[in-house]
């Protein structure tokens, strides 16, 4: 299988990346703190986190044009193979990456939310604290969209982040990948870039106890065409981080008018 992945190399080398990474270390995060301060502890714990979510965030975006490159450089190589070998190929090479690389939007557009939540709690608790409770925010298990827009809506760059996160993995993306996550998850396993789906498919109608059933399979997921798809995603979640930054310059912004230097 070593000539496969040198193969495989050769052909990633001649494909260029979709787009330059998002941004690395770009927020201005304080050497030291002085905590005997008032809101020492409570800048110090935003500041911790807005660092780390910031990085986290850009990193599993940027991880979708890495997926993107690397399925079409395996299409290339898919292309000339017998069935047999290429059911090889997809086992030892492609089938992990294509489970990470599908189920990315769904994990990238809950961390936003986590993230998000996360800060707003905390610069809350300090620019309101006489009515912001520690409660206010439920455990880590039970945070989601709602939860994000709870906490968030007093900050006005959260209309803009909710707005193009709402772009981000949408039915168009999930129809393309034939709803690859619950699928995989909720049902059978799912071969990206060859035909090994069931071949016999249950659907049912509006009408009660009429279904039909597709006998045959499923069309191909073309890693060409998941690629395309993915890229898309990486150009919403792109927007979708632009407006966090400016979300997180808000804040920061609201943070340094207390007595701690920021």
């Amino acid at each position: 299988m070593i000539e496969y992945y040198q193969d495989f190399t050769v052909a990633r080398d001649g494909i260029e990346y979709c787009a330059a990474p998002l941004p690395y270390r770009w927020l201005d995060v304080p050497n030291c703190y002085d905590l005997s301060k008032t809101h020492g502890m409570a800048q110090y714990l935003w500041f911790e986190i807005a660092d780390f979510q910031a990085r986290d965030i850009a990193n599993s975006i940027n991880e979708l044009t890495i997926h993107a490159r690397n399925f079409d450089a395996w299409q290339k190589i898919l292309q000339g193979l017998e069935r047999d070998e290429a059911f090889r190929v997809h086992h030892e090479f492609i089938r992990s990456n294509s489970i990470v690389a599908l189920n990315l939007p769904y994990s990238i557009k809950s961390r936003f939310y986590y993230a998000i939540s996360h800060l707003s709690h905390q610069a809350n608790r300090v620019l309101h604290a006489e009515n912001w409770q520690e409660s206010h925010l439920p455990l880590d298990r039970d945070i989601n969209q709602e939860i994000a827009a709870k906490i968030s809506k007093g900050w006005k760059g959260w209309r803009k982040v909710a707005s193009r996160l709402d772009r981000c993995d949408t039915g168009t993306f999930r129809e393309g990948t034939l709803n690859f996550r619950n699928s995989y998850t909720h049902r059978h396993d799912v071969i990206i870039g060859l035909e090994a789906t069931p071949p016999i498919k249950r659907e049912a109608t509006s009408t009660p106890n009429k279904t039909s059933y597709i006998v045959g399979g499923t069309k191909i997921m073309e890693l060409s065409i998941i690629s395309q798809l993915i890229k898309v995603e990486f150009d919403n979640f792109s927007r979708a981080y632009s407006a966090f930054q400016n979300l997180i310059n808000e804040q920061k912004d609201a943070l340094s008018t207390l007595e701690q230097p920021m």
